[in-house]
């Protein structure tokens, strides 16, 4: 929660100073509406209530400094539960409904990567704190993360599997989803470059 915090309390204003740029949005409003997409229930309820923990301090804590261009933030939760379907209506109900000009999320890599492309299409920024899938890299002008690829994570697994372990087989048992498939991809990839068997 205190990593969330920190992160989101950097980040938040440049995001939506960022989006205001791009608003033409009501500039009389009181509060500074954000949508929030996150698993709060589900098998990744963990990780996104974590993440709204986190949020919730760091929008507090700014609230209270005078919020941003004297504006209060206001966080409009919506779950996704980590599915894609969830997530899409999730983001069009943000987006329609709610008239958000910013949405953090998903944590979901594939929740995130149904998302992104309708946020371009309507010039909404996008913002995750945990999607991994390296596909989201340069995905979109709209799109940003603070959280490394899994090429890049796999880069430090690899080699220290290989260079530290000897390891020179590798099996690889993943989730089959889009951040699994990342993972299997990148780490596969890595362990044929350096020339070691992938079975």
């Amino acid at each position: 929660n205190k990593k969330f915090m920190k992160i989101l309390k950097i980040i938040l204003p440049i995001i939506i100073l960022f989006s205001l740029s791009l608003s033409c949005g009501n500039k009389k409003d009181e509060t500074i509406k954000i949508g929030a997409i996150l698993p709060l229930t589900g098998d990744a309820a963990l990780y996104g209530n974590n993440a709204k923990e986190g949020i919730d301090l760091a929008v507090e804590k700014i609230n209270l400094k005078g919020g941003v261009l004297n504006k209060k933030i206001e966080i409009i939760y919506e779950d996704s539960k980590a599915e894609q379907t969830m997530g899409v209506s999730a983001f069009q109900k943000l987006l329609n409904v709610d008239k958000v000009q910013v949405v953090i999320g998903d944590i979901s890599s594939s929740v995130t990567l149904s998302i992104v492309p309708i946020a371009e299409k309507n010039k909404i920024v996008v913002f995750s704190p945990a999607a991994t899938s390296p596909k989201l890299s340069g995905y979109s002008k709209y799109f940003f993360r603070n959280w490394t690829s899994d090429a890049d994570e796999v880069k430090y697994i690899s080699d220290y599997a290989i260079n530290k372990l000897s390891i020179s087989k590798l099996g690889i048992l993943y989730i089959n989803n889009d951040y699994g498939k990342g993972m299997e991809e990148a780490c596969k990839k890595e362990f044929i470059d350096k020339q070691k068997e992938v079975i």
